[in-house]
């Protein structure tokens, strides 16, 4: 065994783009050559990855390399995976159903339906998958994987112990000063993490408990009709100026939306892991969440789990 080598369709600066960056950098430190392998190069990446065609030509490759493969959605770079002469690992990380997409973003389905055959195609020449949750592990049985274990997804809390952006946080800290709690998720604007339903329950928390409180919604927008739909559900329930939507966050800006938060409100419908589960958590912030998928896995004991999404039930345990 000379070389541990990931392939991943991109490297972004989310939970699986950080989770490959901090596993390189852990095979490096116990002596192993270990490069990354994409098919999209960023300019935030561009000095840390390769195309994955330059694996066996420009990066040498050996029979004895393993090769792990971070699983999330199809991929040209699965199917190349897969003809590789190596001992092959898969790392999965999830694939939202289709289903999710079809009244939202039909494009979308594509690249999930492709991912979800290419994780059965990769289970008859790979020697081992790994999980970041027990319910990714039993997709992975359930497709045929014989051998499976589960390991979380790395964490840099290195990036956790620096300093929130001081601008924003004294932001949001005046506007809790004239009363009011502040809510808060962070994840993708998409169907499956259900933001109208935390609209919902926000709209009816704020009528009945605390009509000064406000909603924060972090995440990058991955769904434009997703959006716009959410869009019209605020105004419809007249709470233009009390839900703010943010992308496009910097790492300390979320931050200090974490210092700001009174409570972290987390109803999606599929979750692989939810790692800012992990976060919210870190910063001591009282987490509200829906029983679905793996969300009950992560969270554990750390949180109040709600069976039905009752929105009253939900706002008198934030109050």
């Amino acid at each position: 065994m000379r070389a541990i080598h990931q392939f991943i369709p991109i490297v972004e600066s989310g939970a699986v783009g950080t989770h490959c960056l901090l596993l390189r950098d852990s095979f490096r430190k116990a002596g192993f050559e270990s490069e990354i392998f994409t098919d999209n190069i960023t300019p935030l990446v561009a000095k840390e990855v390769h195309l994955y065609t330059d694996y066996g030509k420009i990066i040498s490759a050996n029979p004895e390399d393993i090769l792990i493969y971070q699983m999330a959605v199809g991929s040209p770079v699965a199917d190349f995976f897969k003809q590789q002469k190596a001992h092959l690992v898969v790392n999965h990380h999830n694939i939202t159903p289709p289903s999710f997409f079809s009244d939202w973003q039909p494009d979308f389905i594509r690249g999930s339906s492709w991912g979800l055959q290419q994780l059965s195609e990769l289970a008859k020449v790979s020697e081992l998958a790994i999980a970041d949750s027990s319910f990714n592990e039993q997709e992975l049985i359930e497709v045929g994987y014989k051998k499976t274990a589960v390991v979380p997804v790395l964490i840099n809390l290195e990036l956790w112990n620096q300093d929130a952006d001081l601008s924003l946080l004294n932001k949001l800290q005046k506007e809790k000063s004239a009363g009011g709690h502040n809510w808060l998720f962070v994840g993708r604007m998409v169907p499956h993490k259900a933001q109208h339903d935390i609209i919902k329950a926000f709209a009816l928390y704020k009528k009945l408990f605390d009509p000064n409180s406000r909603l924060y919604l972090i995440g990058s927008n991955s769904s434009e009709n997703y959006k716009r739909a959410l869009i019209k559900l605020i105004s419809s329930l007249e709470l233009d100026s009390s839900v703010h939507f943010s992308t496009g966050v910097t790492h300390t800006e979320l931050m200090a939306h974490y210092e700001a938060a009174d409570i972290f409100v987390c109803l999606s419908d599929h979750e692989g892991f939810c790692v800012p589960l992990l976060e919210a958590m870190f910063y001591k912030i009282p987490i509200l969440a829906f029983k679905s998928t793996a969300i009950i896995e992560t969270l554990d004991n750390a949180g109040v789990i709600f069976t039905e999404k009752n929105y009253e039930k939900i706002g008198q345990n934030v109050e």
